[in-house]
């Protein structure tokens, strides 16, 4: 008899880490594109001036940059999976903020959350990823972010839609709550990046995270990968202006001004409204 190769296929861990990522997308983009449609409404419930509703709209914004740089830190102290839960809960507290609310302050601190959750979201979901999953489904992964960011953008317009003529502006935001808590349920059953493991000298959890995505051979040589990338001296700030990295720096940089100077957060934002 001829010996069969064992083909080794991603399992259902690998399937579980897209779903996460997938989820991480929704909520990014639902709680950019759901107050589009409910700022139609916010100002019959809650005196709000022009004022108001801008900064109520851009707070998003201004707490997705401070969670974006509490992300990254937070995320090599206490681990990739902290982080995350940490982001789904920020979801969920600024959702019962924004429901919750009477008056500005606690509407714009329910955004301002929301925003930070975006923003940890943004860094630790799809650094999760890239860590756990198998180096040729890695680019997989970051689509997938990207294209459900994109749903989720589409979805927040569908059921404000859907929910405008019934005047429950609450029941808009009360979506966000589901992949919320799916992203905290299912950040539970997944194991720690095996990086994070590596750096911190946990290399039997290690281990034992990529037995569950690579074969027994492939186990051993991943952990040489990753010990060697550990070795590597990172960069300092200033060199990001050498002469190596100034052309790639200007050309990134340029390009999103250039994504913003578009305006399409405005459209995002503000699309009903200018229709109206």
């Amino acid at each position: 008899m001829k010996n069969k190769e064992t083909v080794f296929t991603p399992n259902r861990y690998l399937i579980c880490i897209i779903l996460l990522v997938g989820t991480g997308g929704i909520l990014y983009g639902f709680d950019v594109g759901v107050i589009s449609g409910a700022l139609l409404l916010i100002q019959k419930t809650i005196a709000l001036s022009s004022v108001d509703l801008e900064i109520i709209v851009g707070s998003v914004f201004g707490g997705s940059l401070v969670g974006t740089l509490l992300a990254g830190p937070l995320a090599d102290k206490i681990g990739r999976r902290v982080v995350i839960t940490i982001s789904a809960l920020t979801f969920i507290v600024g959702i019962f903020c924004v429901i919750s609310a009477k008056a500005f302050l606690l509407l714009f601190i329910g955004r301002l959350l929301l925003g930070i959750g975006i923003g940890i979201v943004s860094v630790a979901v799809p650094l999760y990823a890239l860590e756990l999953a198998p180096t040729e489904h890695r680019g997989l992964c970051v689509s997938v972010f990207q294209l459900f960011l994109t749903f989720g953008i589409v979805m927040a317009f569908f059921i404000d839609m859907l929910l405008i003529r019934s005047g429950n502006w609450h029941a808009m935001f009360e979506v966000v709550l589901i992949p919320a808590a799916i992203l905290l349920i299912g950040v539970l059953f997944l194991p720690e990046s095996p990086r994070w493991l590596l750096i911190n000298l946990k290399k039997k959890e290690a281990m034992a995270v990529l037995s569950k995505l690579h074969s027994a051979e492939e186990v051993m040589l991943e952990v040489e990968h990753l010990q060697k990338s550990l070795k590597v001296q990172e960069g300092r700030w200033r060199d990001l202006f050498s002469k190596r990295l100034v052309s790639p720096l200007i050309i990134s940089v340029s390009i999103a001004i250039l994504q913003q100077l578009t305006g399409i957060n405005t459209i995002l934002q503000y699309a009903p409204v200018m229709l109206k």
